[in-house]
């Protein structure tokens, strides 16, 4: 028998690591999680170390199914079949056989998610398990959920484990970790320069004019819009009628160099709101465009809006190609659209960057949030909901 320990990320990592070497026969012995020595950032996801066997006797009987069919029947003889059969008992014989492999391969994959379910909460002490529970159901990945309370576990003293004590000491770590964008100072003499990039349907737009009807009305604030995006004529529209409700300036931007051009007109402004088009992250050209008219003026705040109703991939996704702008901040819309924040500790978790606002509904100005490490930790933990 063979026996050898793959280190992986994950389980699917290991079961392609274990079947490229020892094949389809290989049997799990044991699964440990470890972290990596030597590294800095705390939220880093742990390791698995996975010892697999294969027994070279299996193997040799696999290779030959009709004697392992012989053995089982206690007949230890085996001659090869005399004749081969029909064409179309044989095509039924491999669709029967392709079905069964693909239920096989469906069982296999729900025993797999089912495996590493057990072998987290398996692995964690009785005080840790609702905790653990807790932040699954809030949407917080599962190693990451592990991590978190491996992290804060020995800040809470061994007489006051329990779970009330455990979810003090989540929320205490949250909030100190989690980065915030700060409001800078405004620069003597010329407007700050805010743009919103992000995918198609974030609500970029409806966020521009909240924060600009903000800026104005409640702030005194001299607010410019400024639209890029001509590709649909139903936003340039909707901006261009809330414009003009609001009393606010508006320019609209066909070219690069009409950046230049159109931001001169807003020299005597307080704030520049920049709306950009909506873009795929699978569009690089896209976001390289765009890129290519923001550079022009260089904004000094550039905010990605992530949408908290899209999947964990998703956002990461996005997150990962919008990276080519150089976004600075990060802030979340359509908080009402779902009732679990963990993918804000998701995403956060993987890109470093400040969280700017959290936004929900339709109503313009309200119905945002400036970002705060105590209004996003509730809203981890799911001690506080939005709309």
């Amino acid at each position: 028998m063979k026996i050898k320990k793959f280190h992986a990320r994950s389980m699917t990592d290991a079961f392609q690591q274990i079947k490229a070497e020892f094949g389809p026969n290989a049997v799990i012995l044991n699964v440990q999680e470890y972290k990596k020595p030597g590294t800095l950032n705390l939220m880093q996801p742990k390791l698995l170390e996975v010892t697999a066997a294969l027994d070279e006797e299996t193997v040799r009987a696999s290779e030959n199914p009709f004697r392992e069919k012989a053995a089982l029947s206690g007949d230890n003889t085996y001659s090869r079949p005399k004749m081969r059969p029909a064409a179309g008992a044989e095509d039924k014989t491999i669709l029967h056989l392709k079905d069964e492999l693909k239920e096989l391969q469906s069982k296999f994959s729900q025993m797999t998610l089912q495996f590493r379910s057990h072998m987290q909460i398996g692995n964690l002490p009785p005080y840790l398990v609702e905790s653990y529970k807790m932040l699954i159901e809030c949407g917080v990945e599962e190693r990451l959920a592990m991590t978190l309370l491996q992290e804060v576990v020995f800040k809470v003293s061994e007489d006051s484990r329990d779970g009330e004590a455990l979810n003090r000491a989540v929320f205490h770590y949250l909030y100190n970790w989690i980065p915030v964008a700060e409001s800078p100072a405004q620069k003597p003499g010329k407007p700050r320069v805010i743009a919103l990039v992000g995918p198609t349907g974030v609500g970029k737009t409806t966020t521009l004019a909240k924060l600009s009807a903000t800026d104005k009305i409640f702030r005194g604030k001299k607010a410019g819009l400024l639209s890029m995006d001509t590709y649909r004529i139903a936003a340039v529209d909707q901006l261009r009628i809330f414009a003009d409700l609001s009393k606010i300036p508006m320019e609209v931007v066909y070219t690069p160099d009409d950046m230049i051009r159109a931001s001169r007109k807003f020299s005597t402004m307080d704030v520049l709101y920049i709306d950009t088009p909506g873009r795929s992250p699978r569009d690089a050209g896209g976001i390289q465009e765009i890129q290519n008219y923001l550079e022009k003026i260089q904004p000094d705040e550039i905010h990605l809006a992530l949408s908290l109703s899209m999947r964990r991939t998703d956002l990461l996704e996005v997150v990962q190609k919008f990276r080519a702008i150089p976004v600075n901040r990060i802030l979340f819309t359509k908080l009402d659209e779902t009732r679990s924040y963990g993918n804000m500790l998701n995403v956060l978790n993987d890109h470093r960057l400040p969280v700017s606002f959290v936004t929900y509904g339709q109503e313009v100005p309200k119905t945002f949030e400036s970002a705060t490490q105590s209004l996003l930790s509730r809203l981890i933990l799911g001690m506080e909901t939005i709309g």
